[in-house]
Formats: structure tokens, C-alpha cells, sequence
């Protein structure tokens, strides 16, 4: 899964080590994601999907450069 996140993000995260750091981050935050989902007795099912993205797309942009630093 690192690996596979590792490749897809290369081309979206500019800095390598940042691009690794979520590459590491991402597949874990994603299973956890899903299995807090599961816990809270699946909630709103129709957005479950959109709504762990937002959170994986939160890796992605604080992996992305400071802006204003």
C-alpha cells in the first residue's frame, strides 16, 4: 500500500520526503479511518467513502509546501 500511495503521490506532493511521510501516513490513516467508521455503527453510508477522502486529502495538504513561511 506504501508503495502504491508512494507512486501516486509523487506527482502531488513536490518535496520527497513530505511525499514519503504521506505515502507512510496515508494507508494507515485510511484503514483507521475505516474501522473508526465501523465502530461508530457506519454512519451516513452514502458519504462514508467522500468523507475518509477529505480526511486522506488533509495528509495530502499538509504535505504540500508552506505557503507565507
Amino acid at each position: 500500500m506504501v508503495a502504491t500511495a508512494r507512486r501516486e503521490l509523487a506527482g502531488t506532493i513536490p518535496d520527497r520526503s513530505w511525499a514519503r511521510w504521506a505515502a507512510q501516513l496515508a494507508p494507515t490513516a485510511a484503514v483507521e479511518a475505516v474501522m473508526a467508521w465501523l465502530d461508530a455503527g457506519q454512519p451516513d453510508r452514502e458519504q462514508a467513502a467522500e468523507r475518509i477522502g477529505q480526511a486522506l486529502d488533509g495528509i495530502i495538504r499538509a504535505a504540500q509546501p508552506l505557503t507565507g513561511s
